[in-house]
């Protein structure tokens, strides 16, 4: 019986790492396309603080995450994207500082009106929440 209990349950986990990646993943997509759309409200539900803005400011707060989103959202315009290409990069390139958990970090390379972009997406690992982005 132990025999067949040690593959089942290894199996089991990768299922549950391969679900929880693809959750960072779908966060990653949404997030950017929620910021570029103009939606606000729906970004705010995908992130959580401290938030990383632009690798240069720590937001600690809902307050300060909302309007720095908002002056973003109003910077690039309302426009829909389409996602191109998605990866996972070392974390070692893209972590801030000042964010103490442990993130996934994706390049999310989108087309937009004025061409193509890559902007970095940074996803906590604990919740899948974008904490910060660069790009």
């Amino acid at each position: 019986m132990r025999k067949i209990l040690l593959p089942v349950f290894l199996l089991v986990m990768s299922c549950a790492s391969i679900l929880a990646d693809e959750k960072a993943e779908n966060t990653a997509k949404e997030f950017t396309r929620k910021i570029f759309s103009g939606d606000v409200k729906g970004a705010m539900e995908l992130s959580g603080v401290p938030f990383s803005y632009d690798r240069k400011e720590l937001l600690k707060d809902n307050d300060s995450l909302k309007a720095g989103l908002e002056g973003v959202a109003s910077q690039n315009g309302r426009q829909e994207i389409e996602i191109l290409a998605l990866k996972e990069i070392d974390k070692s390139k893209g972590i801030h500082k000042d964010l103490k958990d442990e993130i996934l970090i994706y390049d999310v390379t989108f087309k937009t009106k004025n061409g193509n972009v890559t902007l970095q997406v940074f996803i906590r690992k604990a919740d899948k929440k974008a904490v910060g982005f660069f790009g």
